[in-house]
């Protein structure tokens, strides 16, 4: 029984190749842990990586079966030229289907003995948009996937009470853990909301903003404590910590344009005027990194975050 001889052909932007030899992986990146008198390890996944596509291509002129007419002459040249296109374009693997994807590496092979042609090892690596979907549906990006590591890391820090950190004079950083939790449950309020986040944009962008400064205060509390106490436990919160940090900067466009969130605790009572000339930014920008603001007056004691 043939099965491959209904498969679409290897299609790039839009060529069809033949396929001598088809090779196509992805690996998980796993972090191993060995604990002093321990047997096995503990084993950590840090994330999938993208999808690995690696054909032997026979760019041959004596090959005519189907659609398939001067490869080498003709064919050869306008596919070298495509993998040369730094840019993104669309592949069609015969099993996996189509896929966005970047050429990653082009090698050719030349044999004395074979006069029709070459053979081209040619590299492509799956390039997915900021918020595609896997070919199983689950989300790469975006707020659903931000709202599942929001989901791990609480389960991660639930075991650290206000209590603990009172004991280990860290007694200015007791509620941190509270406040991760209440601005997960913002996130995910956002998340549940679809394509209606686009007429609420700037309450989407300070919601993520103040969520974003909750967790790079727990990075803090907990470098602090491991200095104090050190936990192999304690890798993991700061790992899944940074990697929801690096999905909200890719959510908010303020984030990633190289701007940084600061904190900042206002020393008298002021207006949000003249807070905002003071800080260097909008009243706008300054109301929606801080929709709880008391205004018109913002009393001393306040703290207020802004991106700087």
């Amino acid at each position: 029984m043939d099965v491959f001889r209904d498969l679409p052909r290897l299609t790039w932007r839009g060529i069809e190749v033949p396929v001598a030899a088809r090779t196509v992986s992805f690996d998980q990146e796993i972090v191993r842990h060995k604990y002093a008198y321990r047997d096995d390890e503990l084993v950590e996944s840090l994330g999938r990586r993208n999808w690995r596509f690696e054909y032997t291509v026979p760019f041959r002129q004596d090959i005519t079966k189907g659609p398939y007419v001067n490869l080498f002459i003709e064919t050869y040249p306008q596919f070298l030229r495509a993998c040369r296109d730094r840019a993104e374009g669309e592949l069609v693997d015969p099993v996996l289907g189509t896929f966005v994807v970047r050429c990653e590496q082009v090698s050719t092979t030349s044999d004395v003995n074979r006069r029709d042609g070459d053979d081209v090892q040619v590299v492509f690596v799956h390039s997915p948009a900021v918020e595609d979907v896997d070919q199983l549906g689950a989300p790469l990006a975006g707020l659903d996937l931000a709202v599942q590591e929001g989901k791990t890391l609480n389960t991660q820090i639930a075991p650290i009470t206000d209590a603990q950190l009172k004991q280990l004079r860290l007694g200015q950083y007791v509620g941190v853990t509270t406040e991760v939790g209440l601005g997960l449950n913002a996130l995910d309020q956002l998340a549940g909301f679809g394509a209606q986040l686009t007429a609420y944009a700037d309450r989407v962008e300070a919601t993520i903003a103040n969520y974003e400064n909750k967790l790079n205060k727990l990075v803090d509390t907990m470098d602090k404590l491991d200095d104090v106490v050190t936990s192999p436990q304690n890798a993991p919160i700061i790992r899944t910590t940074k990697r929801l940090i690096d999905s909200l900067a890719r959510l908010n466009p303020l984030s990633s344009s190289g701007k940084r969130l600061v904190s900042f605790n206002v020393l008298q009572d002021v207006t949000a005027g003249a807070l905002a000339a003071d800080l260097g930014i909008s009243v706008q920008d300054l109301i929606n990194t801080n929709p709880g603001l008391p205004l018109p007056l913002i009393t001393a004691g306040t703290q207020v975050v802004y991106f700087r």
